[in-house]
């Protein structure tokens, strides 16, 4: 589980990875199957399907330096793992130390992004510090979108469901911590949010553009580079799969093809790489080693 690390002009990205697990393509994406994906294995395999076809998942922050700030890009499940993910999480305090060892010490970390409020994108947005939880970077601001934050104020039982618990959200409002933005909203010079609707209420991708050069971190628009292949594949926790798979196929005209790196949030290594288009379906090329 290696950290992977690029340069889209004069912006840093590096992955922290907390975990990576596999998974059966039935049990993530209704409606799959792993006839379908076995038909995919020649590009698939090995970097994101094993030899039973069960598909890599990887649960990791994106890290961030761009116009002399410190960015976090989904901060995983935490130490306090949820029951569902109990079987891959890795407690304890070994993802702050690997954001140290990049340069991101936990009060020098500028920002907070959430694409999403999911539990696994916000697990270390708070730690327990005594008897309450307060936020893991004391300095930074946390974004997250209007349409976000709305949803978790309104606590839709179809949405909750996915949403991240009570302890890694509501200390962050208590605390005034958090800036609700809108789904376009430019955080630097360098680096946006672009609306990605449909897995969840408010999605986001991370949009970088430096020296001519773009990147997109995707957020869960796909959790598998497989769903480019089959767009319809929506995720179990898709809010709207018709808007999701809509989404997907907009991503896969505007980038596919085009000198854009792509940056899996749920990719196993290598996690970046291109979109092209074949008669088959769109395929995500990762870069070589």
């Amino acid at each position: 589980m290696s950290n992977e690390n690029w340069k889209i002009g004069a912006v840093q990205v590096t992955k922290i990875v907390e975990s990576v697990s596999a998974h059966r393509a039935e049990d993530l994406f209704p409606g799959s199957s792993s006839e379908v994906v076995s038909q995919n294995r020649e590009w698939l395999h090995p970097h994101f399907i094993d030899n039973e076809d069960k598909l890599f998942l990887s649960i990791h922050s994106l890290c961030i330096e761009a116009d002399g700030k410190k960015i976090v890009v989904d901060t995983c499940i935490g130490n306090e793992t949820p029951e569902p993910y109990a079987a891959i999480a890795i407690p304890g305090s070994k993802y702050l130390d690997d954001l140290e060892a990049i340069g991101f010490k936990r009060d020098e970390v500028d920002f907070v992004v959430c694409t999403h409020l999911h539990i696994d994108h916000v697990g270390w947005n708070t730690m327990r510090q005594g008897e309450k939880y307060l936020p893991t970077f004391p300095n930074a601001r946390y974004l997250f979108t209007e349409p976000a934050v709305s949803g978790w104020k309104e606590q839709v039982p179809f949405e909750v469901a996915s949403f991240g618990t009570l302890t890694t959200i509501q200390p962050l409002l208590d605390a005034g911590v958090i800036d609700a933005v809108p789904t376009d909203y430019r955080i630097t010079d360098s680096i946006r949010l672009e609306s990605t609707p449909g897995h969840s209420r408010g999605h986001v991708s991370v949009h970088i553009e430096s020296g001519g050069e773009h990147a997109l971190i995707t957020g869960d628009i796909t959790h598998h580079p497989v769903q480019w292949a089959e767009l319809g594949w929506g995720q179990v926790s898709d809010v709207d799969v018709e808007e999701s798979t809509a989404t997907r196929k907009r991503i896969l005209e505007e980038y596919a093809d085009k000198e854009v790196l792509l940056i899996g949030t749920h990719y196993p290594s290598p996690t970046a790489g291109h979109l092209v288009s074949t008669p088959q379906g769109g395929r995500f090329v990762p870069l070589k080693d």
